[in-house]
This record gives C-alpha cells, structure tokens and sequence, in this order.
C-alpha cells in the first residue's frame, strides 16, 4: 500500500525535524561534553551571582569553551575545571554556592576584590580543593568551621577581612596545610589554639594584626618544617618555651608588641 501524499508530508517533516534535532545536539555537546555540563553550569551560576563592573567575566559566554574563559584553567585529559583565578578583578557579590559544583576544583583565588558576606558551607563538599585565597576582600562573620572539612588544603588565606570571633581548633586536624594567614581580620580576643602546633607540614603562620590574647603555644617550637610566623601586633604576652628553636633567618621586629616578652632564644617572622 502506497502512503496517500498527506501522510508522506508528514513523513518527510518528521524526518527534517529529527535530523534538525540531531544536529542541535550535537553540536551542543561539542562545545560541551556531557560531563562537563556541570562545570560549565557552575560557572554560568557563579557569573550570573557576581557584579562585574569593569566586565572581566565579558568572555564567558557560549561562544568559546570554558576552559578558555578569563581566570579559569582545565585539565588537559577530562577538561575539567580544576583553578578558578579572579584574583583583583573588582568583582562584587557575596561568594557563589555553585562553585562547589567544580569537583574538580584545586586552586580557588578570588582576593582583592569586593565580594562580602561569609564563605559558603558548600566549600566543604571540594575534596580535592589544595589553595584557597579569599584575602583583601569584605568577608565578615566567623570563619566557617566548614573549611576544616577540606581535608587536601595546603594554603588557606583568609587576611584582611572582617571576620570575627575566634579561631577553630578544627583548623589544626587539616594534615596538608603548609600556609595559613588570618592576617588583620578582627578577631579580638580571641587566642591562639594550641592545635594549630599538630600542623606538621605547616611552614608559614600568619596571625599579625588581629589584638590576639592570651598564650602563645610553646609546642610552635616542635613543628619540624616551621620556618616563618607572623604574631605581631597582638596583645601575647606569655613566653614561649619552645622545645626546638626556629630557623635564625626568622627574627622578630623591634616594633611588635610582644617582642619584649620573648625570650632571647627565640627567633620569629615579624
């Protein structure tokens, strides 16, 4: 039986709209793999949240792939995002949920800019996140005890906020941290846990500027890679009776407050 010239229309219109539809989606997912259809997402999300007054993020559209938008670096194989650099870009906003959507994220900079508020919990949920710098921002409130649970840090900076009350002794269970600079926050008041002392890998501490009390951990001393620390211009006035010196190259300033409650064998960053 022959199809009647109606029937064949319709035919021929089902199969344009079919082999249309097949093009679409391929061409889609050539300038968005499937599986990285999250990254891409997030990103999206991160833009749409973020004032960007002087349009660093003017780039990021569908018309180039992600990984070649400003800030943003993929892995060469899976073509993942894997750093997010927007460091002194004049960005605004408070700091975007989605980003903990980049599973694959590494390194996150976004300091010296205007972002405010408080850190997002979701940052917790980056199992592979090694650097974040959030400094020179408006960052306020406590700092998120959330940031114990990225348990690959090796760099966390947090400096010149506004951030206040103290500082979590979780911070010390985080087995890789190298760096930490709380530097100029606003934690008055609050004192230095001696936890932070378990950091065996840590090699810099900063905690200068903030009106810090109370004592300053004698277990300093036994933390085998420790060579700079930056305890200057609080209010620490215990002496520290450490069980191995620091390096010599590390002196303290004549003008830190706490210099004069020193020892004379010790030897500080300032």
């Amino acid at each position: 039986m022959v199809p009647s010239p109606s029937i064949r229309t319709q035919l021929h219109a089902l199969c344009r709209l079919a082999i249309t539809a097949f093009i679409f989606q391929s061409s889609l997912s050539a300038q968005v793999p499937l599986n990285n259809i999250t990254d891409h997402t997030a990103l999206l999300s991160f833009k749409l949240s973020t004032n960007d007054p002087i349009n660093a993020l003017a780039n990021w559209n569908s018309s180039t792939s992600f990984c070649n938008w400003n800030g943003v670096l993929c892995s060469r194989r899976r073509q993942r995002v894997v750093a997010l650099d927007l460091a002194a870009m004049s960005l605004e906003g408070t700091v975007s949920p989605y980003l903990a959507n980049l599973s694959f994220l590494q390194a996150l900079n976004l300091s010296s800019n205007l972002f405010h508020g408080t850190p997002p919990i979701e940052l917790a949920q980056l199992p592979r996140l090694r650097i974040l710098h959030l400094s020179a921002n408006n960052l306020d409130g406590a700092i998120p005890q959330s940031l114990c649970l990225c348990r690959s840090l090796q760099q966390l900076s947090l400096s010149r906020n506004q951030f206040e009350g103290a500082i979590d002794a979780c911070f010390g269970s985080l087995p890789d941290l190298e760096y930490l600079s709380l530097r100029s926050d606003n934690l008055v008041g609050s004192t230095i846990p001696p936890s932070l002392a378990n950091l065996s890998k840590l090699d810099t501490l900063d905690l200068s500027g903030n009106g810090l009390v109370g004592n300053i951990p004698g277990e300093f001393g036994s933390i085998p890679r420790f060579r700079r620390i930056n305890l200057s211009f609080n209010n620490l006035t215990v002496f520290i009776e450490q069980k191995k010196k620091l390096p010599t190259n590390a002196t303290c300033q004549k003008a830190a407050p706490f210099c004069g409650h020193i020892t004379t064998n010790s030897y500080f960053y300032g």
